[in-house]
């Protein structure tokens, strides 16, 4: 599970998007 930071910054993104979770880059 990865989380916001990770360094999959599109990926992370776009989980956060579709989960509704805030992204910190």
């Amino acid at each position: 599970m990865g989380v916001a930071g990770a360094g999959k910054t599109t990926v992370g993104r776009a989980l956060a998007a579709a989960l509704d979770w805030p992204f910190y880059d």
